[in-house]
């Protein structure tokens, strides 16, 4: 059995909108972004939605928002900010739309 230890670092949940943009037209099936609050310090975060994220305390953290429309924190402790996510995915779907085209 081997265990490991996961440090996460505030600079860990930082995201460009390039990045965003990158993930969307890029990613098959980008599940996009969930605001949550950590359980054990209440910091909140924009986080990929995922099934679990861990946050810089190092607590172990369920999606709260599973199989609905997740609402972003404005601006969150950790994460980008709601404008960045929405800039992000913007650009990047209109990349994705833009590279479909060039498919034709």
């Amino acid at each position: 059995m081997s265990f490991y230890h996961v440090v996460v670092k505030k600079e860990d949940f930082d995201v460009t909108v390039e990045q965003i943009a990158d993930a969307v037209a890029q990613w098959k099936d980008f599940p996009g972004f969930a605001g949550e609050t950590c359980e054990v310090c209440h910091r909140t975060a924009n986080v990929i939605n995922r099934p679990m994220w861990i946050c810089v305390c190092h607590a172990v953290n369920f999606q709260s928002f599973k199989g609905s429309t997740p609402l972003l924190h404005e601006k969150p402790d950790l994460g980008p900010t709601k404008d960045v996510i929405e800039a992000g995915v913007e650009w990047g779907l209109n990349t994705k739309a833009r590279l479909q085209e060039l498919e034709l």
